[in-house]
């Protein structure tokens, strides 16, 4: 049974990439990136410093694991 199902396996063939999208993809639109559709967010940039802050400190006198540490360190360097 083994040999049949591999010799099944080997046997299919692979789908060609598609060279063009479905049609239910007609509707969604892309490009390059327009700064003129920017939007401000509701959350000014120092208050997203604190809240990332925030997250990446342990509360005093609790021991962080050293491999979380460094994803805490991580996690505020991309606030920062």
């Amino acid at each position: 049974r083994l040999r049949s199902e591999l010799d099944q396996a080997r046997a299919m063939t692979r789908l060609p990439p598609l060279r063009t999208l479905p049609e239910y993809w007609k509707a969604y639109v892309g490009g390059r990136y327009d700064p003129a559709l920017e939007v401000d967010t509701a959350v000014p940039a120092a208050r997203l410093l604190e809240i990332a802050r925030r997250i990446a400190t342990a509360p005093d006198g609790f021991h962080v694991h050293p491999k979380v540490r460094r994803g805490l360190e991580q996690r505020l360097e991309m606030g920062e």
